[in-house]
């Protein structure tokens, strides 16, 4: 019987007034709001307790007047607002954060975490648990997300109570594990000691009292002053059901009835009275529990709910019959009796409530299990298309890489058939620039040749008519030794050994040239000047001049044009070509 009261304390002890977190989790809106909210957070988590929070929401609130436009700190401004006013009726309280939600939109999820977390608060406190639990889920994934883990610690906790309300102590002990880890890693010890007692209130619940002592048993050994008075009396409101020594009794439930005084919570009084009535009937002493069991019926007929008032009677039964007085301790279990019975239809009313709420819940897990799915299944798809497009990539470029290889050796290649075709060109017009050097020559010493038997036919045909000598057979042997046509042939067999297809190819060209037009030809090819083509062919320079002025108009070139330059440009067939 005295075991029951432990659950509804740390309920009420449950959620805080303003949820706590690292201010570094806040994205910057200002200097001067920046600075208050770091106050603001550090009062929250109990470590800036020489700050007064209505002169920090104060300030707050004209630092937000200054900037009417901005809309994420007219919203903070309101949730701290809710924060420090425990004194706002839930309606108003969630009126208020709602208009923050919606100031704030979806530009700071961190933001609409907080909010939503402090709603989930409202809402446990209106028992509107399908609700906060749906509020509490969303708050979790964002700061998960952001690597909150003093808030985490905060859901997982709101969270484990709810399921433990619905008697479903393995999720409820679950959370609470959660958060004890949590609390853990923030080195937030009080923190840790409500994530402990709660999984104390669990495991007793579920029947497993052995474990609920275990953790009691580790809390008594810490040092109170690391407690705050709530925790305390909590603590030792819990622990008095395991305790048997008359001594340990009157010990703890004096201390939890002193601290409770203190709190002035009304129903942490009432548990301790009752408590404090229990070790004294434990004791022997029913007079001295008489005392607080009349204090207790006071204090409960005082309060707006029935709650706590079965025990209360069942208290007071057991004072009248250990003092031997069966007709109040008949009355008292009577009403003991009745209370249990009206205690019993409102269970029933309360476990279809329980099943109701269940099944919201049920369904806000299933459709948060759906939404996973449903990422997940995004995540995948985006996660395939990028390793395809990845893939796609990976393979363009190493097709890219390859072509440019193949590419890049074709063009060595290419480039080495140039050189070496260069090389050839160079070489075999070194040749032919060797041969045209050669048959000039051949020409000149021809030319000069026919130039002395002409001089010295002169001078043989002074003597004779200057002597009267007869020179008629030596004469006849000059003569034919200077014979044109002949020295022109062998030049002509010479030439076209190393142009080979010229003549023929000007011949189809130009059908109208003349032999002696093509001789011209060969001899500008192979670069002779107008005067050595003049003294070859026995001619003033000047008749030279006139035969290539003539040959050019008949070729069809221009002016500007020049007769060599052309004759070297010309690729006869057979040339060769550069390699592929």
């Amino acid at each position: 019987m005295k075991r029951i009261f432990s659950i509804f304390i740390l309920l009420v002890h449950l959620t805080l007034s303003c949820l706590a977190a690292n201010n570094s989790f806040w994205k910057p809106i200002g200097e001067d709001f920046d600075r208050l909210t770091l106050l603001a957070d550090g009062w929250s988590r109990g470590e800036q307790r020489d700050v007064n929070p209505r002169d920090i929401l104060s300030r707050m609130q004209s630092v937000a007047a200054l900037h009417p436009g901005d809309d994420v700190m007219q919203a903070r401004a309101i949730y701290w607002r809710v924060c420090f006013g425990p004194g706002l009726e839930p309606a108003v309280a969630d009126s208020l954060l709602d208009e923050a939600l919606h100031l704030v939109g979806d530009r700071h999820p961190y933001d609409r975490a907080r909010f939503m977390m402090q709603q989930a608060v409202i809402l446990s406190k209106q028992a509107d648990y399908a609700d906060a639990y749906r509020l509490y889920m969303s708050a979790a994934a964002e700061f998960e997300a952001v690597g909150d883990e003093r808030l985490l610690g905060y859901t997982h906790y709101n969270i484990s109570y709810i399921f433990l309300l619905l008697g479903e102590y393995a999720e409820a002990e679950a959370n609470a594990v959660a958060a004890d880890s949590l609390f853990a890693r923030v080195h937030g010890d009080g923190l840790r000691l409500d994530a402990q007692m709660l999984l104390a209130s669990i495991y007793e619940r579920a029947g497993d009292s052995g474990k609920a002592y275990d953790i009691l048993h580790e809390v008594s050994r810490l040092d109170s002053a690391g407690m705050s008075t709530a925790q305390r009396v909590v603590f030792l409101t819990a622990y008095l059901p395991y305790l048997s020594d008359p001594d340990s009794l009157f010990k703890y439930s004096d201390a939890a009835y002193r601290l409770a005084e203190v709190t002035g919570d009304s129903q942490l009084y009432l548990s301790s009275l009752l408590n404090k009535g229990w070790a004294f009937i434990d004791m022997g002493l029913p007079d001295s529990a008489d005392h607080y069991a009349r204090a207790a019926r006071r204090l409960s007929y005082g309060m707006r709910t029935a709650r706590g008032r079965e025990g209360v009677y069942k208290l007071l039964a057991s004072v009248n019959a250990a003092r031997r007085d069966w007709d109040s301790a008949y009355h008292y279990q009577t009403l003991y009796y009745d209370t249990r019975e009206n205690a019993r239809g409102d269970g029933v009313l309360a476990d279809v409530r329980t099943v109701n709420l269940k099944q919201e819940i049920e369904k806000i897990r299933i459709n948060a299990l759906i939404e996973q799915d449903k990422e997940a299944t995004r995540s995948r798809a985006f996660l395939v298309v990028g390793l395809s497009l990845l893939g796609l990539l990976a393979a363009s470029v190493y097709v890219i890489c390859l072509l440019k290889r193949k590419m890049q050796a074709e063009q060595r290649r290419q480039m080495e058939r140039d050189r070496q075709y260069i090389a050839q060109l160079n070489h075999e017009m070194q040749l032919v620039e060797s041969k045209n050097r050669e048959l000039s020559s051949n020409a000149m010493l021809l030319m000069k040749k026919n130039e002395s038997l002409r001089k010295a036919i002169r001078e043989m045909e002074n003597i004779h008519k200057n002597y009267h000598v007869d020179i008629g057979d030596i004469k006849s042997e000059l003569v034919s030794s200077i014979k044109e046509d002949e020295s022109w042939d062998s030049f002509k067999l010479h030439f076209e050994g190393v142009h080979p297809h010229f003549f023929s190819f000007l011949k189809a060209k130009y059908p109208r040239l003349t032999d002696n037009e093509l001789r011209l030809c060969a001899y500008i090819r192979i670069g002779l000047s107008n005067k050595q083509i003049a003294q070859i062919l026995l001619v003033q320079a000047k008749a030279v001049i006139q035969a290539r002025y003539r040959l050019k108009k008949k070729m069809g070139l221009g002016e500007e044009t020049r007769l060599s330059d052309y004759f070297v440009s010309l690729t006869l067939p057979g040339d060769a070509s550069p390699a592929q």
